[in-house]
């Protein structure tokens, strides 16, 4: 059987363009996932938990990864002023 050549969906215009493909991916597919109901066991729920602190200690590894690559190439430049943020 031949191929069908197929005209290429328009892409949509706005926020998704700034997303990044994972991003996407994620919202996409994990969001529904995690707004179904079911009943979670002490196993689950412990599972989780330790995946969600794991997300979060990778993120704040990338965030001090970020912050030094910017001392490093851009220290040359003026001071930074510290922000107080109240919690």
């Amino acid at each position: 059987m031949p191929k069908r050549n197929r005209k290429p969906r328009p892409r949509r215009r706005g926020a998704a363009e700034n997303i990044p493909s994972c991003a996407q991916w994620m919202i996409r597919e994990v969001l529904p996932l995690l707004r179904r109901e079911f009943p979670a066991t002490k196993r689950s729920r412990r599972h989780l938990r330790n995946a969600t602190i794991e997300l979060l200690e990778a993120v704040r590894a990338m965030l001090d990864e970020t912050i030094e690559w910017l001392r490093r190439e851009h220290g040359k430049g003026p001071t930074l002023k510290r922000i107080r943020v109240e919690g």
